[in-house]
Order: structure tokens, then C-alpha cells, then sequence
């Protein structure tokens, strides 16, 4: 079996470059920064229909449940870190992807129809609806 070596790009032209953004897992140098590899961000997305923004918001999911397990609140001496909140926020950004994907139509598609029986339907059309026909 030959190990596969994990890769870490950020381009905002590719599908991973545009998941990475959205979830913000841009610092990918030195390579142990990145949160995701591209195999992963490349699994989200499968696993999500081929659609961006469902894969952003299932590695937000992901991240979210990393950082519930450690959510804490640290003092020391004038500094506190509260992270108790982290998760529900992270939850909060993996909801509005997922929304914005619900509410985003598949398909636009407009197609020119050039027959003579097309323009003569549009100037019937027209005429009926500028002149009271």
C-alpha cells in the first residue's frame, strides 16, 4: 500500500480554494496550520451534493464539534479566555451557509427561441398588453 501525502493549497479560483475562504481555513503555510487538508475539503464536498456552500457548512459543523469538546473558561491572573461560545457561533456560520444554499436556485437558464412563430407569439403579446387587446 503507498501512503498518500496530503496536500494543502489555498487558490480562490478552485472549488477547494472557495470552501476554504468560506470557513475560513486560509493559513495553510506552514502546511500543520491548515485545520482541513484538500482530501478533506474534497470530502465535504462530495459529501455535500457537489454544492459549496453545504460543504463549507459541513466542515464548520466539523470545526464546531472539535471546539465543543474543548470549550472552557481559563484565568490567569488579569487574562481570561471564555471559548464556551465558540461552537454555537461556528453552528450559527454552518446554518447561514446552508440557508443561503436552500434559497439558491439550481438552474437560471434563459434560452432565445429566433422562429418566426416565437415572434410573431411576442408581437401578439405585445400588442394585446400596450394596446388593451
Amino acid at each position: 500500500m503507498v501512503a498518500h501525502m496530503a496536500t494543502y493549497t489555498y487558490d480562490i479560483t478552485t472549488t477547494v480554494g472557495k470552501i476554504r475562504r468560506l470557513i475560513g481555513d486560509t493559513d495553510i503555510t506552514p502546511e500543520s496550520d491548515a485545520t482541513f487538508n484538500d482530501e478533506e475539503i474534497e470530502f465535504y464536498y462530495d459529501l455535500a451534493g457537489d454544492s459549496i456552500l453545504k460543504a463549507a457548512a459541513l466542515g464548520l459543523r466539523a470545526i464546531a464539534v472539535s471546539k465543543a469538546l474543548l470549550e472552557k473558561l481559563q484565568r490567569t491572573l488579569n487574562w481570561t479566555e471564555d471559548t464556551r461560545g465558540l461552537a454555537n457561533s461556528i453552528l450559527a456560520s454552518a446554518l447561514a451557509y446552508e440557508e443561503q444554499d436552500a434559497n439558491t436556485p439550481a438552474y437560471a437558464v434563459a434560452q432565445l427561441n429566433n422562429s418566426d412563430f416565437a415572434s410573431w407569439s411576442i408581437q401578439c403579446w405585445y400588442d394585446k398588453t400596450a394596446f388593451g387587446g
